[in-house]
């Protein structure tokens, strides 16, 4: 039978302990007050990557001991490594947006993880993060995640590593189209003058077909990498080089013209490239028309024989664009040189342009020559155009 003494005990007990909790649950808060927020740790989910993509500057990927290293220089990607090359911005910024998406839902505890691929980032304060990712969780759509000595798991599953069809930018050459002066294509080379585009036939130079030069531009825009997958090496091998008109290079590449077209990626390796140079290597780029300009923008013409402007009135020669378009010939022998001041010389000046266009012609015997200055292949006269010039500018003018 209980006693009256036993109660009381039993009841004394009970308050003592109830102290002792009242008295732990204190100590428990007024330490919380005195530990910094930053040390008590919690397993509340945090973002993969603390950064944003738009603030990464440099990202390295390794992965089965081959490492890509990117880094952003004034706002463009460029592959550092395993070669150096132009990135696919959009590429690379969709990937690092696709990490810094992802979340690490909660930490785990998992013994005998291989973590076979590894990230690090560092931002635009110099700020660097490194993490490694092992495989997918069974039963979950995350990946492992090593950040120091935690692992973590992931909410949903790490975007595969870039490969190079992803990473790299395709383009064979990338320059822009307005800055392109001068252009080297196997054997032909291309100058653009206050004239207009000029070729070099043998040692010396011949206006261009201006559309033909056109055409090229967009060819050579338009060139992609097919695949990165490395193709072996055959056909002809040849150079392709964009420049300014100070000639300093704005994109270059080495190119083969075998059974399919090839460029050269790096040392060694070569990749299939679209085969839009195909109808420009063999293509002859000089003109038959002594003169190539648009019509419309014709501000004013000249002429003048001997070195002496000629009168343009109602009484004198009569201009015209079309008459001047239609005259054609072939490229004469280099030994049809003219004296400086020899025959008549036209001059097409167009309107909002620096662009100006100028012909010499003269005869040798019963045969009329063009040409467009020194260092300029001679052009013979059809023979329709030798008439129209003769009756233009009379035949004692020549």
């Amino acid at each position: 039978m209980v006693t009256l003494r036993d109660s009381m005990a039993a009841t004394a007990s009970q308050t003592q302990t109830i102290k002792r909790l009242a008295f732990a649950i204190a100590a428990v808060w007024f330490l919380s007050l005195l530990i910094p927020e930053s040390a008590v740790e919690d397993d509340v989910a945090r973002p993969l990557l603390d950064a944003q993509a738009d603030a990464i500057t440099a990202f390295v990927e390794e992965r089965g001991g081959t490492q890509r290293t990117l880094v952003r220089r004034a706002d463009r990607w460029i592959q550092m490594k395993p070669w150096s090359a132009a990135a696919d911005d959009e590429a690379v910024h969709k990937h690092l947006s696709a990490l810094t998406d992802i979340a690490l839902s909660r930490t785990v505890e998992v013994t005998e993880l291989n973590f076979d691929r590894r990230v690090v980032i560092e931002d635009s304060d110099g700020t660097q993060q490194d993490i490694r990712i092992g495989r997918r969780a069974p039963g979950s759509d995350g990946n492992y995640i090593q950040i120091g000595n935690q692992i973590w798991l992931t909410d949903t599953q790490v975007p595969p590593a870039l490969t190079d069809d992803e990473v790299i930018d395709k383009r064979v050459l990338s320059f822009k189209r307005h800055q392109a002066k001068h252009l080297v294509v196997g054997a032909v080379e291309l100058e653009q003058t206050s004239a207009g585009w000029r070729v070099r036939a043998n040692s010396q130079w011949a206006m261009a077909n201006q559309s033909d030069v056109r055409s090229l531009l967009d060819a050579l825009l338009d060139l992609r990498v097919e695949t990165f997958a490395t193709q072996p090496v055959n056909g002809t091998e040849m150079s392709v080089r964009v420049s300014d008109k100070d000639h300093q290079t704005l994109a270059a590449a080495q190119v083969r013209r075998g059974a399919e077209w090839t460029a050269q990626i790096h040392e060694g390796r070569w990749a299939a490239i679209t085969p839009g140079l195909s109808p420009w290597v063999d293509h002859g780029f000089s003109r038959r028309a002594v003169f190539d300009f648009d019509p419309e923008l014709v501000n004013r013409f000249e002429m003048e024989t001997r070195g002496e402007a000629r009168e343009m009135n109602s009484g004198g020669p009569i201009l015209t664009a079309s008459g001047l378009l239609a005259l054609e010939g072939r490229i004469a022998a280099p030994e049809f040189t003219p004296e400086p001041s020899a025959g008549t010389t036209i001059t097409v000046h167009l309107a909002g342009s620096d662009q100006v266009h100028k012909a010499q012609f003269w005869a040798e015997g019963q045969r009329i020559f063009a040409s467009h200055g020194s260092g300029y292949a001679a052009i013979e006269l059809e023979t329709d155009s030798a008439e129209h010039i003769k009756a233009l500018a009379g035949s004692s003018s020549l």
